[in-house]
């Protein structure tokens, strides 16, 4: 299940740069939970080559995260923004003003196009 939910992640992310039967057999393998068979039959190509474009288009999803992170970039925002909120809940209900320097140079860092991971 872990490997089906890191699959449709990089297939959100790298989709758009696999071809186009690549991303309809990952598509209806991560997205819609369909068996070989079954893609087999609605694409109208055979379980083998159903078998072949999903390997192909998971290791060319693995390399593209290697080559960009984009994924990982998304998921360390995620976690930063979402920490920087609850510290401003914290301070919003403490009155501690001192406290926003660090957090809003932090989103500067975040939001500036040329800015490194933190």
């Amino acid at each position: 299940m872990e490997k089906w939910m890191k699959m449709s992640r990089l297939l959100d992310f790298y989709g758009g740069l696999l071809t186009e039967r690549q991303r309809e057999v990952a598509q209806y393998t991560y997205n819609q939970d369909l068996s070989l068979s079954e893609i087999s039959q609605l694409t109208g190509i055979s379980r083998q080559a159903v078998s072949e474009n999903l390997k192909r288009a998971d290791k060319a999803l693995e390399e593209f995260e290697a080559c960009l992170g984009l994924k990982e970039r998304f998921i360390f925002l995620e976690e930063e923004m979402a920490a920087m909120a609850n510290a401003l809940e914290a301070i919003s209900r403490n009155g501690q003003a001192k406290e926003l320097a660090p957090l809003i140079k932090r989103l500067r860092a975040l939001s500036s196009e040329e800015g490194e991971m933190l």
